[in-house]
């Protein structure tokens, strides 16, 4: 599903990087002062292998 350049800003905004390809993004994980709860690492984890490649980076 391509997106319009309009939701493609919109998504910026939110933390979505899109790609060059225009279908696939990187999604930027704010932790305040560095820290994270393993239960908020577990989600992301679950998160990047439900819609990703499995990496965090």
């Amino acid at each position: 599903m391509e997106l319009t350049d309009e939701q493609k800003k919109s998504l910026l905004g939110q933390g979505y990087i899109a790609s060059e390809d225009g279908v696939h993004f990187a999604c930027r994980v704010l932790v305040p002062a560095g820290k994270m709860t393993a239960q908020a690492a577990r989600k992301i984890s679950e998160v990047s292998e439900k819609y990703g490649r499995g990496h965090l980076v």
